[in-house]
């Protein structure tokens, strides 16, 4: 087997770059409306990893924190978490809750066929754990589904009305 997959998640202008090690404590796809919000999509789909996982390449002196205002205060786990954009091209890049980062599916590179085999699961000499880790295993707030994606599910993934339920 090979060593912890590494990659790297770069802004649309380059001026962040962040190394992910190992795969994802989990992959999901979330339709509440302050991720709709501020991706500016009708759902997001995103990764958790515990911090210590998250390093800077470069790019932290431009990475804008926005805390949200109290009225979004997360009513299940009483949390508010800071989201955080780059400054100069306005990509999403985290939200960062008080033991995780949860990193914004898009911004992972995957311009290399080994970084392409790793998020598509197909990568070949790494353990099952690693291959599907990539994979959404939950949607959360369905509720808030746009009505065009009701029926549109991935496969095995449980819907969920809320954060936990």
């Amino acid at each position: 087997m090979s060593e912890t997959p590494v990659l790297t998640a770069t802004c649309a202008c380059g001026s962040i770059q962040l190394s992910l090690r190992g795969p994802p404590e989990l992959t999901y796809l979330c339709h509440c409306l302050q991720c709709r919000k501020e991706l500016g999509t009708m759902f997001a789909t995103q990764v958790k990893y515990p911090p210590s996982a998250v390093k800077f390449v470069r790019g932290e002196d431009v990475l804008t924190k926005y805390s949200r205002p109290e009225d979004k205060l997360d009513p299940k786990t009483g949390i508010t978490p800071n989201a955080s954009f780059c400054s100069k091209c306005g990509s999403p890049v985290w939200c960062q809750g008080p033991d995780s980062l949860i990193i914004r599916y898009g911004i992972i590179d995957a311009e290399t066929e080994e970084s392409q085999s790793i998020l598509n699961g197909s990568l070949q000499d790494v353990d099952e754990k690693t291959k599907s880790a990539w994979r959404p295993k939950f949607e959360f707030f369905v509720k808030r589904k746009a009505a065009w994606a009701k029926g549109w599910e991935v496969e095995g993934a449980p819907q969920r009305q809320e954060l936990k339920n």
